[in-house]
């Protein structure tokens, strides 16, 4: 898909926080995907000056592979409680206007959802190309490290895992898993 000069942002950096608040006020905001950047992301445009704010998603129910299905409802009844609209599709393309900036999405139903920001929120892939193939989910490269209650893998006890490594791409998550991480390896419950 061909993306427009200007309007559609990944967020990986405070940086592109700013820049994002920056393009979301007064904007017609569509988040792509229902991940935990995107429903974070939506949440703080709809609290903080963009027009309208919309998550375009697979799945009518976010965080179900995740939580389960009431939790997914659950967060998805707070979002539209605050105004933010869910709308089941996948993008066909990007629209942009005489400038080369972003005025829409094209999905394959043959809608089209005006904005002027677009933040891509599908998630991300776990970095796990330097570990074996054995210590992963299935395998395979590129899924997540396996690890028990204690964040250290079944298949190797020298080996301890937190964040992003483990398929959760969520700074807090991150942080808690690394402090736990951390007792683990030194023996301490």
């Amino acid at each position: 898909v061909d993306t427009p000069q200007r309007g559609v942002f990944y967020l990986r950096s405070p940086d592109d926080s700013k820049r994002i608040h920056a393009a979301g006020q007064g904007a017609d905001a569509v988040l792509i995907g229902s991940s935990f950047i995107a429903l974070e992301s939506a949440a703080y445009l709809v609290a903080n000056g963009a027009k309208s704010v919309t998550v375009l998603a697979r799945d009518p129910v976010p965080f179900k592979a995740l939580f389960g299905e009431e939790a997914g409802k659950a967060a998805r009844r707070l979002h539209e409680s605050k105004g933010v609209k869910f709308v089941i599709g996948e993008l066909q393309s990007f629209a942009s206007d005489a400038q080369g900036g972003l005025s829409g999405l094209k999905l394959k139903s043959g809608d089209t959802l005006p904005a002027q920001l677009c933040v891509v929120g599908i998630g991300s892939t776990p970095n796990t190309a330097f570990l074996p193939a054995g210590l992963l989910a299935g395998g395979k490269p590129g899924s997540p490290l396996v690890v028990g209650p204690d964040l250290r893998s079944p298949s190797d006890s020298n080996v301890f895992g937190a964040g992003d490594v483990l398929g959760y791409g969520h700074w807090q998550t991150a942080q808690t898993q690394g402090r736990l991480a951390a007792r683990s390896m030194l023996g301490k419950p």
